[in-house]
């Protein structure tokens, strides 16, 4: 008995799969993109709890701390850089210590929601530029220790928004209020995740937030470029310096 032919696909039926899809890789792109842009920021907050631990392990470790201030955070040294914040004498040479010593690893330092940012290699000995990816309280002209500090004080959140990486241009107002590694589908800053002495982190969605002295600071604020240069505030709740 002869067999029969299969019929093959006419050029309207193949145009109507095509489109149908289409249309779903529309439906279902966005959707995607927000699951990606969560594990990202899931992945970022991660990384902040780990470096908070690093800092306070290090506040314990007697044998490889630094300066004159017992069980202090991370300082550059006992008097504390003022150099250029975005220069990697600046107070990224604090958080150094933490990979110097082995309490962190330079990938915790990259958030994965930044482009252009990649782990420093530890043979360089310092976080050079496209290495960091956040932002740290400022150590100059501060002592914080394990004894005198709040559990609600923020040590580290993503990267500051206030000026274009790297340079002390200062950004349009408009980008100033969130951090620019976590983007909406538009390209628009969402928020920055800050984490806390108590190792706890939590995505915020506006720079105001209470950093353990004031319930009406801003996590990136200083009121002049110059200021933040130096790593020096009108107020030591608000530098947080790349």
């Amino acid at each position: 008995m002869a067999r029969r032919k299969a019929k093959a696909f006419t050029l309207i039926e193949l145009l109507v799969v095509v489109s149908i899809i289409i249309l779903l890789v529309t439906i279902l792109a966005p959707a995607v993109g927000q699951a990606v842009r969560s594990v990202r920021v899931g992945i970022c907050a991660t990384h902040l709890k780990d470096i908070v631990r690093a800092c306070r392990q290090y506040a314990m470790d007697d044998l490889n701390h630094r300066g004159s201030v017992p069980k202090s955070f991370p300082l550059a040294s006992p008097q504390p850089s003022s150099e250029n914040w975005w220069t990697p004498e600046g107070n990224r040479a604090c958080l150094w210590l933490l990979v110097k010593h082995k309490y962190a690893t330079p990938g915790l330092f990259v958030c994965p929601s930044l482009e252009g940012v990649e782990p420093a290699d530890v043979n360089d000995g310092k976080f050079a530029d496209g290495k960091f990816g956040y932002s740290f309280q400022s150590m100059v002209d501060l002592r914080l220790t394990l004894d005198n500090l709040p559990t609600s004080r923020v040590i580290v959140a993503d990267q500051s928004p206030r000026f274009e990486p790297f340079t002390n241009t200062v950004l349009p107002e408009g980008l100033k209020a969130n951090s620019l590694a976590h983007l909406d589908a538009d390209e628009k800053p969402t928020g920055q995740n800050v984490g806390r002495a108590d190792e706890s982190v939590k995505f915020m969605k506006t720079s105001k937030v209470a950093t353990g002295n004031n319930n009406n600071d801003w996590i990136y604020h200083c009121k002049y470029p110059a200021q933040d240069a130096q790593g020096k505030s009108i107020n030591i709740d608000d530098v947080f310096l790349n």
